[in-house]
């Protein structure tokens, strides 16, 4: 079945919890790395974290996505000298 959006009211009908579609995420939404997301569940996977990343930066590590913070504490390479995390473009330098 094909249903037309006309109006709020008609659109609440057409999607009522019989057909299945009882929970609908409206409004804006997220697109990264090959998913889409609702602004709510766009967040932090660290479970102690949770920070939303609408407005921070990110990180992918093992096919989940971590706000920087926990990135640099669980995931970061760390530098041969001083210790430090490293967060950034990878470069990698081949020796003649």
């Amino acid at each position: 079945m094909i249903y037309f959006y006309t109006s709020e009211a008609h659109f609440s009908e057409l999607l009522s919890p019989d057909d299945g579609f009882a929970s609908v995420c409206r409004g804006p939404f997220i697109s990264a790395l090959d998913k889409t997301w609702c602004p709510d569940h766009f967040i932090c996977a660290n479970p102690h974290c949770r920070a939303p990343l609408v407005n921070c930066g990110f990180v992918e590590e093992e096919g989940q996505l971590f706000c920087e913070k926990d990135y640099e504490l669980y995931f970061a390479p760390h530098c041969g000298n001083c210790g430090r995390a490293i967060i950034g473009v990878s470069l990698v330098h081949v020796n003649p």
